[in-house]
């Protein structure tokens, strides 16, 4: 049996959504299959506790939600569920769901902060992009993986801690950012992909730990506040990086039009390795770094 409904929430009062979710939900737990035409003025939603998942798209451009209660009983939610609800301010996701999926919350340009619970192993292509008013969020532990374009345009983002089972800065991740301040890249991180923190305009100081070996073209272009570089690894041999554009080949360094006058902090006793290097050879200034590594 296949039931259509047209906008069926339109005349609702929140209360009357509510049940209504329920009797929809009782419903395809009997097996039937519910097609609902969604209208865009809807602002609040209660999802009833036992519904288990929020499919693709199910509030894509949904512009006046402003807020949406989910229950503990959901344990995913699909690619594009709240793509351009750009007046939502705010959304407690459950600690059961393991994945941040693609273009989940792309546009929703009034979420302020956000708690990614324990548990999330991955963070979709484009999951927050163009979030304008994200000034804060929390990644969990368990976090692995930040895909293309994760964070890109999320203009209000002020600082952000990378957890330690991280291997790969996906492409574009954090690009521009340009309130950003403060990041923490954990020594799991073994590649930072191209325009990783590009476009980063605010961002002072970056320090690329040990495990570092990759470092793409334009992974952090353009970041004119870069005032210090303070690289851990002892033997910059191991760390391949783009150097200079190769016979017009296209490819751009990865500090290009970043860092004119900053400092490169080196490990003691490496100087001369560093300028050495085709890349960071390129560093007018490159120095001894005496501080404690923990700071």
């Amino acid at each position: 049996d296949i039931l259509i409904l047209d906008e069926p929430t339109a005349v609702l009062t929140p209360q009357e959504t509510e049940k209504l979710f329920k009797v929809l939900h009782n419903m395809r737990e009997d097996g039937k299959t519910v097609v609902g035409i969604k209208h865009k003025d809807i602002s609040h939603i209660t999802i009833p506790e036992g519904v288990t998942g929020i499919g693709e798209n199910v509030f894509w451009g949904c512009t006046l939600l402003k807020s949406i209660v989910i229950p503990d009983s959901v344990t995913s939610i699909g690619e594009g569920a709240f793509f351009n609800c750009e007046s939502l301010q705010g959304i407690d996701i459950p600690v059961g769901v393991t994945g941040i999926e693609r273009d989940v919350f792309y546009g929703c340009r009034s979420l302020q902060d956000i708690v990614v619970p324990e548990g999330v192993k991955g963070i979709g292509l484009h999951a927050f992009k163009a979030c304008f008013s994200l000034q804060s969020i929390v990644l969990p532990n368990s976090l692995t993986t930040i895909e293309f374009g994760a964070f890109w345009l999320c203009r209000s983002l002020k600082s952000v801690v990378i957890p330690g089972r991280v291997t790969i800065i996906g492409e574009g991740a954090f690009r521009g950012c340009n309130a950003l301040q403060s990041v923490v890249i954990p020594e799991s991180v073994i590649v930072i992909r191209e325009d990783a923190f590009s476009g980063c305009t605010s961002l002072p100081s970056i320090i690329i730990p040990d495990s570092v070996k990759y470092i793409e073209d334009r992974a952090f272009y353009g970041c004119i506040s870069l005032e210090e570089i303070h690289m851990r690894n002892g033997n910059p041999r191991e760390i391949e990086i783009n150097a200079y554009d190769q016979d017009g080949g296209g490819s751009v360094p990865a500090f290009e039009d970043a860092c004119d006058d900053c400092t490169l902090f080196v490990p003691p006793g490496t100087v001369n390795l560093y300028r050495k290097h085709p890349a960071f050879g390129k560093f007018e200034y490159i120095e001894e770094d005496n501080a404690p590594y923990g700071e």
